[in-house]
């Protein structure tokens, strides 16, 4: 998962998922769609946004704190060989039509003094994939 600019935000894909404005009570829902690059740097902001393109595997994550944005872009086609995925779906909260949210559970083996240096699993982050929705 690596950390992106404005300029490399992919604007000529369209995504599955969400973004949060500060000023709304409830995510604003895409599904196959556009992303206007134009609502980052601009009040209200988005407090959080999670989009998935299936046809890249890739997945992007936009996070305003401490009145910056940081955005962060995961290929997963570009993903290292001995990381562990785990796929996994919760329950959907204030999204119409949404029944569950896809995520993929990346872990990460690191050397762990306590375990003989050996090389041991450890949490590296969660990325989401996309929607389940009610059928």
């Amino acid at each position: 998962m690596k950390k992106i600019n404005l300029t490399d935000f992919p604007v000529h894909l369209t995504f599955t998922g969400y973004y949060w404005l500060s000023n709304q009570q409830r995510p604003i829902s895409l599904n196959n769609a556009e992303f206007d690059i134009q609502l980052i740097g601009y009040q209200p902001c988005i407090v959080e946004g999670r989009l998935y393109n299936e046809a890249e595997d890739i997945s992007i994550h936009i996070h305003f704190m401490d009145g910056n944005y940081h955005i962060h872009q995961m290929s997963w086609k570009e993903m290292e060989a001995t990381w562990e995925v785990v796929p996994k779906a919760y329950l959907a909260h204030d999204l119409p039509s949404v029944h569950k949210i896809k995520v993929k559970e990346v872990w990460i083996p690191q050397t762990d003094p306590n375990c003989a240096n050996m090389s041991v699993l450890q949490p590296g982050f969660i990325c989401f994939t996309g929607f389940e929705y009610h059928q």
